[in-house]
């Protein structure tokens, strides 16, 4: 069965990125950002490299991440604990990805718990992105932090 990923935040550099990348593989993706005009040219574009793309846009944070099984934050830190709060009643045994990329620092401990907190019932990770790698690193708990941050 093909899993549904949502991404809150793809109209910005790191969401394309990931939604572009993601529409390589069988997923179906599921685009929630505000500028509709901006995600229906990053829907073309998906299109365009993979005609068999599964791409949708959703104005509705609370609506696509309802019916994903995966979702994606790929928007700046100080928006998280809002659109945590919108979401936390549907995202109910998923998993929330938090992604930083490089021009913001990274999400402390702390915030992670806080955020776990909001979405007691969800599996956070954290990851920190970087596009001029082709890898992503995956901060899950406490060790991996501090010795990312070493």
């Amino acid at each position: 069965m093909k899993k549904t990923i949502a991404i809150i935040g793809a109209g910005a550099e790191t969401g394309v990125a990931i939604a572009d990348k993601l529409s390589e593989s069988n997923y179906r993706l599921l685009l929630v950002q505000n500028e509709i005009n901006h995600k229906s040219q990053i829907v073309k574009n998906i299109k365009q490299k993979n005609l068999h793309a599964e791409v949708e846009i959703v104005d509705c944070a609370k609506e696509g991440c309802w019916e994903a099984d995966i979702i994606i934050l790929a928007i700046p830190f100080r928006e998280l604990k809002e659109i945590a709060e919108k979401i936390n009643e549907v995202v109910t045994q998923k998993i929330v990805v938090i992604i930083s990329d490089e021009k913001e620092s990274s999400l402390s401990f702390n915030q992670a718990q806080e955020l776990q907190q909001l979405l007691p019932y969800s599996k956070i990770v954290t990851a920190l992105y970087n596009p001029c790698s082709p890898e992503s690193f995956i901060i899950n708990d406490k060790e991996n932090l501090k010795q990312f941050q070493n």
